[in-house]
């Protein structure tokens, strides 16, 4: 019984102190996003994509950036973009709405419209938002 009792105060010391740490006093420790960078880099990796670049080119570019993008990694060719307003700051991020122009392996063009949530810090980060329409 001693050895339940024990083990069950130690549970419930790391639960508590688990959930301090995770959620800290209530200051938001992320770092602003700069949205000139953000938007200089998004029209950086979408023009990359418009040339034939890849997604894996992108992480030694200069300067680096971590690019998600499904159409893309899955081989779709960027024909033309053009930016929906100027983005809206979201945190750390800059949320960019973007019209594009896709094709397919055999030429179908595909047009739509599609979020990004790009970072600044503290890496480059462009990740398409598949929960915004």
């Amino acid at each position: 019984m001693f050895v339940v009792k024990r083990s069950a105060q130690w549970s419930c010391f790391f639960t508590s102190t688990t959930l301090f740490l995770c959620l800290g006093c209530g200051v938001d420790p992320s770092v602003p996003v700069s949205p000139d960078v953000a938007r200089s880099t998004i029209r950086q990796v979408l023009e990359e994509w418009k040339s034939g670049s890849t997604i894996a080119a992108q992480r030694t570019a200069k300067p680096p950036v971590v690019v998600q993008d499904m159409d893309w990694a899955n081989g779709l060719t960027l024909n033309e973009y053009e930016f929906v307003g100027d983005g809206f700051p979201e945190g750390a991020n800059l949320i960019a709405k973007v019209k594009l122009s896709l094709s397919n392996e055999k030429g179908t063009i595909v047009d739509k419209t599609v979020f990004y949530v790009i970072g600044t810090s503290p890496v480059l980060t462009v990740f398409r938002d598949p929960m915004r329409q």
